[in-house]
């Protein structure tokens, strides 16, 4: 081995660990990356992927095919081109960021107890069962709102707080079970 494939050779494994640690500290420093900021992951991935592929294969050639849902792709070239293409196509894609769960409502003026309740219960894809209620506490009218709660059952409990005429519905135990609100009077 001549003095410069011994250099080529050291400059290319020197490029694979700067990629390895590049990755490790963009994933810790950013682990929910914007759309843009994946991209350019993606490309200095690539980048440096297929500048150590060639630094240390130098001439040698790199072929793939394959295809998925019908659609052929072919990539050659030296091994730097090769790597490069290979972590450009096969880098994988941005996950979407997952939102907190969270329950949100807007209560409009008129809507009343009972409304409100089934309502919440049907974005749960469930339903409420009243057991105990005067109708008084089922038709008592609630005042628009903005609720925000980490479910819908702390909702569905909130609904008694913002009654227009206060106290006109019994504090009550929420129990969840088989897709059904069971509300029941303390």
């Amino acid at each position: 081995m001549n003095i410069l494939q011994q250099y080529q050779l050291w400059i290319g494994f020197g490029f694979a660990v700067l990629l390895v640690i590049f990755l490790i500290v963009a994933f810790f420093k950013a682990p929910n990356m914007t759309p843009s900021q994946h991209t350019i992951l993606r490309f200095l991935a690539a980048l440096c992927a297929g500048f150590a592929g060639a630094l240390i294969s130098g001439e040698a050639l790199f072929r793939m095919e394959g295809g998925t849902a019908g659609v052929k792709y072919l990539v050659s070239g030296t091994a730097g081109f090769a790597l490069f293409f290979v972590v450009w196509f096969f880098f994988p894609k941005p996950t979407a960021p997952v939102a907190p769960d969270r329950f949100h409502a807007s209560l409009p003026a008129g809507w009343t107890f009972e409304q409100a309740a089934k309502t919440f219960a049907q974005r749960d894809s469930a339903i409420v069962t009243f057991d105990g209620f005067t109708s008084q506490e089922l038709n008592a009218k609630l005042s628009p709102a903005e609720i925000d709660t980490k479910t819908i059952g702390e909702a569905i409990q909130r609904l008694r707080l913002i009654t227009i005429t206060p106290n006109a519905v019994r504090d009550y135990d929420i129990k969840y079970e088989n897709s059904i609100y069971h509300l029941n009077p303390k």
